[in-house]
């Protein structure tokens, strides 16, 4: 099997794999408790999110064009496609900015309002 697709493979699983262990109730008070406060975790949460995601992102940008073509669109049909769904996206993750979520770091209202009434997770349907 090709090394860098093992490192893709590894990364791709390590990167949200962090997140959620690292978030989740227990470990994650444990970790502040242990750190010494909220700021050195983040700081942490932070080291551990760049060491999983940017040799992600470079291992595969080296090899994105290796691979077969999986499929390929009318260049009209692409762009009847494409552009839509990337203005959702943008007016999504602009949205998200404009209504702070309960859960953030900085709460905003406990009622959801705005984008959050539709979806709690405006900025992950624009990436998705």
């Amino acid at each position: 099997m090709n090394r860098n697709l093992i490192l893709i493979s590894v990364f791709s699983v390590l990167f949200p794999a962090t997140h959620i262990l690292m978030s989740h109730g227990r470990l994650r008070t444990g970790l502040v408790r242990a750190l010494g406060g909220e700021w050195r975790f983040r700081g942490l949460y932070t080291l551990v999110s760049f060491l999983t995601f940017f040799p992600l992102v470079f291992v595969w940008w080296e090899n994105r064009g290796l691979g077969p073509e999986l499929w390929k669109l009318p260049f009209w049909l692409e762009r009847a496609i494409a552009l839509p769904l990337m203005l959702l996206a943008v007016v999504l993750f602009v949205m998200m900015l404009a209504a702070p979520s309960p859960a953030s770091m900085r709460p905003g209202a406990t009622v959801p309002r705005g984008i959050l009434s539709v979806t709690r997770h405006p900025m992950n349907m624009a990436f998705a």
